[in-house]
């Protein structure tokens, strides 16, 4: 009989062991999973924050180059608007003898303003130069002499300017005889609704050759 009931104890306990074991598989593989789904969630929300860093990123640049295109473009719609609005001051025309003789040299100056607003602070210099035939005239020859204060130059309303340069008897000798080469030169300082520092430059010179003054090669400028 108590073999029997040995029997049975050990009959029961192998029940006991199997499901002990059963469990334990069970919650193996129960951990094993939420192991998986656990690491696979963190890696898809990981690749959805690169994602989006990426994104944000991507849209970040877009927006700069948007943005520079938008300050380009309006740099170019000022920088427009002032060519083709701004005062343009230059001496359109020159006056004088092509015949000299010793003593003061009268020449008449035109200035006309081409822009589309009107110049103020004008203040103009002029100057002249004579150098023997074989010399060219230097990138910066000669001192400016004051000239007219105009204040003002009107939109396309010319405006006259006189100068006297003194010639020497040698001088006027050589500039008749084509030995010596006489140039003039004017420059005009202003300002305009864009700018407080503008100026144009023109010089010419007599060429004994055609007996008339002809705009010379340098010094022909405009800012």
């Amino acid at each position: 009989m108590s073999h029997d009931i040995i029997t049975a104890a050990a009959k029961g306990r192998d029940w006991v062991d199997y499901w002990t074991l059963a469990f334990i598989g069970a919650s193996a593989v129960v951990l094993a999973f939420y192991t998986w789904y656990t690491r696979r969630l963190m890696k898809l929300t990981s690749d959805a924050l690169d994602h989006a860093q990426k994104s944000s990123e991507v849209a970040l640049a877009e927006t700069q180059r948007s943005n520079d295109a938008v300050q380009k473009s309006n740099e170019i719609s000022e920088r427009s608007l002032e060519l083709s609005r701004r005062a343009w001051v230059i001496a359109t025309g020159m006056d004088a003898p092509t015949e000299f003789f010793p003593g003061d040299l009268r020449v008449k100056i035109t200035l006309r303003n081409s822009g589309g607003v009107p110049a103020v602070n004008v203040v103009t210099g002029s100057a002249f130069a004579v150098l023997p035939s074989s010399v060219s005239l230097d990138d910066d020859p000669v001192t400016y002499h004051l000239g007219e204060m105009f204040g003002v130059v009107p939109v396309r309303r010319p405006a006259k300017e006189l100068a006297f340069f003194p010639l020497s008897e040698d001088e006027a000798r050589g500039i008749n005889s084509g030995d010596l080469v006489l140039y003039i030169l004017h420059r005009i300082d202003y300002a305009d609704a864009f700018r407080p520092d503008r100026w144009s430059l023109a010089c010419w010179q007599y060429s004994r050759a055609v007996n008339a003054w002809v705009i010379a090669p340098k010094h022909n400028h405009a800012e």
